[in-house]
């Protein structure tokens, strides 16, 4: 139980690690770019998002999964699998540098795309090749994951601080965010690489193994569709600066996510051997109580702090009003609402296919109303539209979840 809790302790340091950077970073950044080329860095790194979101982390609670059915296996056989997986990323990071280019010269020509920002993110691309956190997490050693992310993020820190004085350094900043994202991929393989056995790359191997991933797959472009598509229907809209605000306002959103996103990634591993032995319910009496308390607390503690913490994070650059704050945190609840049904419920139970229907709901509202919502009420119609979309997504999950349990 002791060695349960310091595992817990540093998964909870390694994502908070992950949370002060921004904290301590986007004020210098905001206070040095305007606003018009933060978002041309935003637009950048949300094609490059959208890439690797679809190509590199898609594959990462299948991964999770897939290891953990041969994890009582001997080390040869973990190994061999652990090999291959790097092989399937090797053809997904090929897949995401043509695609990346596609979008590159459509953006550059249309939108009006800082194509120097952009190509920056080619590194990170590349690196994902050897992008091996699942292995981490599916083994829970977060601690040496805590400590490559304390020293990166420090140098980081370190370099925005001294470097990023003016707008003049956009590019520059480009490039430290883009070779930080290829760093993180480098050093975390670097300290597993004993553990992986490399075959040839077989592609109809390949393509047979990734079948079994089609939901995850499938799951990942819907999720992009509205993670990401409202921004990019923004800055059409609306423009960069407006594409910058609505932008800060999710960044503070995400760092709100990474304490339940930390819990849920931490006891998936936990749900699936729970499952495996039909303990489903008893898991679920031990785990759902802690979770939704968890929840409120930051759902609380935000609604009180969280208009000083915005001010803090953009000075007087940005003009946001209070009921921000109130959009964003009923944005935080709903959004850890779908991501633990799917870890704990739909993942363990192999139905991703609920998730599936779900982010479709979620999708459909989203591109047919987000529209309007900009229309009528600015950037802020953006975060409107996705927690209406998410709520009605989250709603479906739970229906479904009902029907199969009473159906037996």
């Amino acid at each position: 139980m002791e060695n349960y809790f310091k595992k817990l302790g540093y998964s909870f340091a390694y994502n908070m690690a992950n949370a002060i950077f921004p904290v301590l970073t986007l004020p210098l950044v905001f206070r040095s770019l305007s606003q018009n080329s933060y978002g041309d860095f935003v637009l950048a790194n949300i094609l490059y998002q959208v890439i690797n979101s679809l190509f590199c982390v898609s594959l990462l609670q299948f991964f999770i999964r897939s290891y953990g059915e041969v994890k009582e296996q001997n080390s040869e056989i973990k190994a061999k699998l652990c090999g291959f997986f790097i092989n399937i990323q090797t053809l997904s990071a090929i897949a995401s540098a043509i695609i990346f280019t596609i979008l590159i010269i459509i953006f550059y020509n249309y939108f009006k795309l800082n194509i120097e920002v952009a190509c920056w993110f080619y590194i990170p691309i590349v690196s994902s090749v050897i992008n091996v956190e699942w292995l981490y997490f599916s083994t829970h050693r977060y601690k040496p994951l805590f400590m490559r992310t304390i020293f990166i993020k420090s140098i980081l820190f370190i370099l925005v601080l001294f470097l990023i004085k003016n707008n003049n350094d956009l590019n520059l900043y480009s490039a430290i965010m883009s070779v930080s994202y290829a760093i993180v991929n480098i050093v975390g393989f670097i300290y597993l690489r004993n553990e992986f056995i490399f075959g040839r790359i077989l592609i109809p191997d390949i393509l047979r193994y990734l079948k079994r991933s089609k939901q995850f797959y499938f799951n990942s472009l819907i999720g992009i569709g509205y993670q990401y598509v409202d921004q990019i229907i923004l800055s059409i809209l609306l423009g960069k600066s407006d594409l910058a605000a609505v932008n800060i306002l999710k960044q503070i959103g995400n760092m709100l996510l990474i304490i339940p996103n930390t819990i849920c990634r931490f006891l998936l591993p936990i749900a699936l051997e729970s499952y495996k032995k039909s303990e489903g319910t008893a898991y679920h009496i031990k785990y759902d109580k802690l979770f939704v308390l968890c929840v409120f607390l930051i759902f609380l503690i935000f609604i009180i702090f969280g208009y000083s913490i915005l001010k803090y994070f953009v000075g007087d650059l940005y003009n946001f009003e209070y009921q921000s704050i109130m959009y964003v945190a009923i944005f935080f609840i709903v959004v850890s609402a779908s991501v633990f049904i799917d870890t704990q419920y739909s993942i363990p139970q192999y139905l991703e296919k609920i998730t599936t229907y779900s982010n479709v709901i979620v999708l459909t509202f989203l591109l047919t109303s987000v529209y309007f919502f900009i229309n009528k009420f600015g950037y802020l119609g953006t975060l409107m539209c996705i927690t209406i979309a998410e709520g009605c997504g989250v709603f479906f999950m739970i229906l479904l979840h009902l029907l199969k349990k009473y159906k037996g």
